[in-house]
């Protein structure tokens, strides 16, 4: 792993980390984001710190911001790091666009803002926002502060860059898990180091915005049943048109938000006109006016639409099936009576076209119809004012629906302040292919659309529409239009079977008034059920009820199939239709249907209702699925399904599915049981969606849980001790829920501590012991002296884990009997005392002398002391310093030393050693000590990179038997993708092979010893693109300065570099190399070495001269590259990249612009590293402010393998 580089050019910065944290992240990435943020925060350890310097500051976000620690906190860097450490991250959906507004809120505050300082936010998080953060983002930057965004796993790039300041390459970082958090942070902190020793940035000074206001005065006027009209005083400003969001109340003034509707409105609006609204309905509007970027203040109104007489009160209209003997002569202006005749006409003209006005049904007669013909002509009369128009309309648009047609034509305004309407004529093939029948009829002048209804499928009809004058009509337009098809339902989807019920559902069809759906079982067809269905009607609708006459008329006789009564009513909401309360005269044949060409002049709907006895019902549905229920167990079922259009049927589509033969589980038992958890397990039912768990005391109040269809267990917890429960199972079919089964079990009672005894004892302690008590969460020791005079002192107590079984009791009184007893404890309950007496030795044995560890290994200690005299053996215990089991061994009275085995690697163990005359124990002498960490592989590095493959070195861990060496990539996904290799112990390479090109690798390798795992090295690798070319020219510093030892790691840094590109000489990368100080020097040029090794030789030759530094000179350094190495006679390819590396790691001691100036002028890209006591500005204005991630910085010469990765990506 590479660590932050120790920032030293800082001085006045406030810096703020604003973390976020998604829903399910874990403890463990918790931690890394701490150790992200406080390598961070060490990065700045040789800095000034507080009101003169650097404040550090933290906040987290999740769906609210909040500050964990403030900038005026801490002015340590050892306080902020324990503050770090101590932060709560929890994870939640994340609002980063909050956190940003904020951040510029914190970052902007009077009593903590400094002038001086540099403002940086530098933003961590693991997922998307769920609010917008481009406009809260922009206002952070606005205000002189520069954003990092540091992007983990699931984070949104595309939100990084929107987020980060420009350019984002510098300012945007992103790894694929936690993990590779610590891979990143050199180069933040490189970065947040150039930035806090920069001056701040400017705040954007904000032009202030015209005033917005409006719109206002909004009213509403033209209220009818389905229309209202708004109107407003336009908003000020440059309006891009108006949003309006409607919506109905309820009579309790409750809003109906599922029914809001959104209309735009052009800008130059100030008026619009709402329709489609329900009658007697008060409505809530509001508009806002739309702005290029923003959104002006809303007004709000409420309206009411008025009622609709034309749907309080039944109408009906007149069909002939016959001629009759009471016409009306001559249509509109003949004698209207209260209610419809029948009449004969002429077969050459059309039918007189009326109104007959609101009746209610007592008003109503039928008449008798004696007229052999079977000639079918359609009647609507309506009643008008004949006044004079102005022009003949003219048809715009002609649309097609199934089974109706729809036009509309344009508007045209009256001579006169009266105005009439149009005749519209439909010629068609109407009934029994007979052709030249025509349709005929007249419209309101304000009229501009109309809708044709009960046409049949997939017709062409011809339309012709007349304005109507005061003596004539003008000349007519025409149109020709085609219904659609009849289209069937898409598909059928059969879910949720249970024992008697099972869910149907189906796609709507466009055009559908309703849904035939039928179902039966195989062989049965008595099994078999019909039920009309509607789709999403819009209120009002018209519902057509189909009685047969005898149903309510005792004296009726048997009629023909067409002797039919159709009632239409009109109804806002699922109505109950009863029979009008007048009997029909027992005649012949009649035949009064309501046309329904009345639902589309009103813009209503159809809907079939059953014929139930004396009573109807509208069964009014406005979803697309329906529960069939009433159905038998384990049968088979085919259900069929059809659209309704108006009178006709559309196609059938069907579908198959078995009910479930038994909705009840068979097995519910109930295991694992202990003093406060059960098991409940069952079988699973067929079908069954789910299953409902409820558990208690008592049946009555249980607890529940509902659980989803794979689980077939549960884990019942927090149960009190010793108590009886009663358990129930339930199974689920979606909404219903099945019989259910159930059983008692009764939880164990709380136990006692066994094979509690006195292991050995001195004068002052007592070492007791125990067994494991289940499910115990804790141990209680108590004890007391027992005797005269004893009586008043307190006992003393000790509370042990639930995993420590041994405990010594110190400091004692010699030769005292003590009472000593322990309890388990279960949570907060406490089981039965087991109690002994025991008492402490009167005669004290001498303790060990001299006791020490001689010997550390990774799996033993050894142990020396010096010899007792009269003791007749020893005793050594360990237990490990964090808990565990204890272990001791007994050694003769001789021994003088003892090696400690089979301990494990890297743990501290606290050991007791005391002298034992026969059963008689001695004061322990006790030390701690720590086994060594298992050797891990140093100087794991990438030798060499190659397009698909990379050469591994290490360096060989003493007592290894093999190595495993694994690989991934870095953008993998963790064990799917990775690759391993099994090395033996003489192994200290490895070429891996088939890599991609230019792809990032993750390589681990770890020693084993036998088979025990040593611990884990990891680093990076990339491989190179085979075909890239270029001539790149090393500038390096060997001024006195530097020194022998750094300029070795310089070469070292160098040779790295050259081992990454896989071709060297003409065909590949070039290479040359110069040497500066006082005068520069050339070590080799691009056409010296025509291969890698030659190369690689080369640079490890150089040698070091020393002398004073200068980076850029006229003639030295810099122009000597240009003048001498970048030239096509020392073997530059003039059409390849041309790149200058300059390593220094002092200011230059002249101007470095002017070269600077020319390089660029050439198109050579220039990469400058510095070292210690560089200067990142002056490195800046050599790369002319420009690409400044072509700037890398570092502490130290040891910390050139931080910034490898990320130069040679460049």
């Amino acid at each position: 792993p590479s660590f932050p580089t120790a920032c030293r050019t800082a001085e006045v910065a406030d810096i703020l980390f604003l973390v976020g944290q998604s829903q399910g992240t874990g403890r463990e990435s918790s931690q890394l984001v701490k150790d992200f943020i406080s390598s961070m925060a060490r990065s700045f350890e040789n800095m000034v710190m507080g009101k003169e310097g650097i404040r550090l500051a933290v906040a987290l976000y999740g769906e609210k911001p909040r500050m964990s620690i403030e900038l005026t906190d801490y002015v340590t860097i050892e306080e902020m790091l324990v503050a770090i450490q101590d932060l709560s991250l929890k994870g939640s959906s994340l609002k980063t666009g909050s956190a940003l507004a904020f951040a510029a809120h914190a970052m902007s505050r009077l009593d903590t803002l400094r002038e001086d300082a540099a403002k940086v936010v530098v933003l961590i998080t693991d997922g998307k926002s769920s609010d917008s953060v481009e406009d809260e983002a922009q206002v952070l930057q606005d205000g002189g502060v520069t954003v990092f965004a540091v992007g983990i796993k699931d984070a949104d790039k595309n939100e990084l860059n929107k987020i980060a300041s420009e350019p984002t390459a510098e300012h945007v970082l992103y790894v694929e898990d936690f993990h590779l958090l610590h891979y990143v942070a050199p180069r933040l902190s490189r970065r947040l180091c150039f930035t806090a020793s920069e001056p701040p940035r400017p705040i954007k000074q904000t032009v202030q915005a015209e005033k917005i206001v409006g719109p206002r005065d909004l009213y509403v006027s033209e209220h009818s049943h389905s229309s209202l009209r708004l109107t407003w005083v336009p908003a000020t400003g440059k309006v891009t048109g108006y949003r309006v969001r409607l919506h109905p109340l309820l009579p309790s003034g409750q809003p109906v938000l599922e029914d809001q509707q959104q209309i735009v409105v052009d800008g130059d609006k100030s008026t619009m006109l709402v329709t489609d609204l329900k009658p007697n309905t008060k409505y809530v509007f509001m508009v806002r006016a739309v702005y290029a970027d923003a959104l002006g203040e809303p007004a709000a109104v409420k309206g009411k639409t008025s009622e609709c007489l034309l749907c309080r009160h039944p109408c009906m209209f007149l069909v002939c099936v016959g001629a009759g003997k009471n016409p009306i002569p001559g249509g509109v202006g003949g004698d209207i009576s209260p209610f419809p005749t029948l009449f004969k006409e002429e077969p050459h003209k059309h039918s007189a076209l009326g109104w007959l006005g609101h009746l209610h049904w007592a008003s109503w007669t039928a008449t008798r119809s004696t007229s052999p013909e079977n000639e079918v002509r359609m009647v609507l009369w309506m009643h008008c004012t004949i006044c004079t128009v102005a022009s003949r309309p003219s048809m715009d648009v002609f649309r097609t629906q199934m089974p109706a047609l729809v036009w509309m034509w344009g508007e045209f305004k009256p001579l006169t302040p009266c105005w009439e309407g149009f005749t519209m004529t439909l010629p068609l093939d109407f009934a029994a292919n007979r052709p030249g029948m025509t349709y005929e009829q007249v419209l309101r002048g304000d009229v501009s659309s109309h809708v044709l209804d009960n046409l049949q499928e997939d017709r062409e009809y011809s339309i012709s529409i007349y304005a109507m004058y005061l003596q004539e009509l003008s000349q007519p337009v025409a149109a020709v239009g085609r219904t659609l098809k009849l289209l069937p339902v898409k598909s059928i989807l059969l879910q949720n079977e249970t024992t008697d019920t099972l869910q149907a559902r189906w796609t709507p069809v466009r055009g559908a008034t309703g849904y035939r759906l039928t179902w039966t079982s195989a062989g049965r067809d008595s099994g078999m059920g019909v039920d009309p269905l509607m789709g999403p009607l819009a209120d009002p609708y018209m519902a057509i009820c189909v009685l047969l006459p005898d149903l309510f008329s005792p004296t009726c006789k048997a009629l023909s199939s067409l002797d039919l009564l159709v009632i239409v009513e009109f109804c806002w909401s699922g109505c109950g239709l009863f029979l009008p309360p007048y009997p029909l005269a027992p005649q012949p044949t009649y035949m009064l249907i309501a046309l329904s060409i009345i639902s589309t002049i009103f813009s209503l709907r159809t809907l079939l209702a059953h014929v139930q006895a004396r009573r109807m019902k509208c069964h009014l549905i406005s979803r697309f699925f329906y529960m069939i229920q009433g159905l038998q167990p384990g049968t088979e079922y085919t259900v069929t399904i059809n659209p309704i259009f108006g009178d006709v049927e559309g196609p059938v589509v069907s579908g198959k599915t078995t009910t479930v033969a038994s909705s009840t589980v068979r097995m519910l038992k109930v295991s694992e049981i202990s003093i406060n958890s059960a098991l409940v397990s069952w079988d699973s039912v067929a079908g069954a969606t789910g299953y409902r768990v409820a558990w208690g005391p008592t049946p009555d109040r249980p607890h529940q849980l509902a659980l989803n269809k794979s689980i077939t267990s549960y884990q019942l917890r927090n149960l009190a001790h010793d108590t009886e429960y009663v358990i129930s199972l339930y199974v689920l079919f979606g909404s219903v829920e099945g019989p259910g089964i159930t059983t008692s079990a009764r939880t164990s009672p709380l136990g006692y501590v066994s094979n509690f005894k006195v292991m050995s004892y001195t004068n002052t302690s007592l070492s007791l012991v125990w067994s494991a008590t289940a499910a115990a969460t804790k141990f209680k020791i108590t004890w007391s002296p027992v005797g005269a005079g004893k009586e008043k002192q307190v006992a003393k107590t000790q509370y042990l884990g639930s995993r420590v079984l041994a405990y010594r009791i110190d400091h004692l009184l010699p030769n005292t009997l003590y009472k000593v007893s322990v309890r388990a404890v279960f949570s907060k309950t406490e089981g039965p005392e087991v109690v002994l007496t025991h008492r402490t030795d009167s005669n004290p044995i001498q303790t060990v002398q001299d006791l020490r560890i001689i010997d550390t290994g990774v799996n033993s200690l050894k142990l020396s002391w010096r010899r007792l005299p009269g003791v007749t053996h020893y005793k050594i215990s360990w237990v490990p310093f964090n808990g565990g089991l204890e272990t001791s061994r007994v050694v003769t009275a001789e021994t003088v030393s003892f090696t400690i085995p089979k301990l494990k690697e890297s743990t501290t163990y606290t050991i007791c050693m005391s002298a034992m005359i026969g059963g008689r124990e001695g004061s322990p002498t006790l030390l701690t000590a720590k086994t060594l960490d298992l050797p891990k592989v140093t100087e794991f590095t990438v030798q060499e990179a190659a397009e698909t493959s990379i050469l591994l070195t290490w360096t060989a861990v003493p007592g290894a038997s093999t190595y495993l060496l694994t690989w991934r990539l870095s953008s993998g996904n963790g064990a799917s993708d990775l690759s391993q290799e099994q090395l033996s112990a003489a192994s200290t390479s490895y070429r891996v092979t088939g890599l991609r090109a230019k792809e990032m690798y993750v390589f681990s390798i770890r020693p084993f010893f036998g088979d025990t795992e040593g611990p884990e090295t990891t680093l990076l690798g990339q491989t190179v693109c085979g075909k890239f070319k270029a001539d790149i020219g090393f500038l390096v510093d060997e001024s006195s300065s530097i020194g022998q030892s750094n300029f070795n790691k310089v070469k070292d840094f160098l040779f790295r570099i050259i081992s990454y590109f896989p071709k060297i000489g003409p065909e590949g990368t070039q290479v040359a190399v110069a040497q500066y100080s006082e005068e520069p020097r050339a070590a080799f040029h691009f056409n010296q070495h025509r291969d890698r090794n030659s190369v690689l030789r080369a640079v490890k030759g150089l040698s070091y001269a020393g002398g004073n530094t200068k980076t850029g000179v006229y003639g030295r350094g810099i122009t000597y590259m240009l003048k001498e190495l970048f030239q096509s006679s020392k073997g530059m390819r003039p059409d390849f990249p041309h790149v200058m590396v300059l390593v220094t790691d002092g200011r230059s001691q002249d101007d470095v612009l002017p070269p600077a100036r020319a390089a660029h002028a050439l198109g050579i890209h220039i990469i400058a590293v510095g070292v210690a006591g560089a200067d990142p500005v002056e490195l800046n204005s050599i790369l002319m402010h420009q690409n400044l991630q072509n700037v890398f910085y570092v502490s130290t010469f040891d910390d050139f393998p931080q910034i490898l990765r990320e130069l040679i990506e460049l």
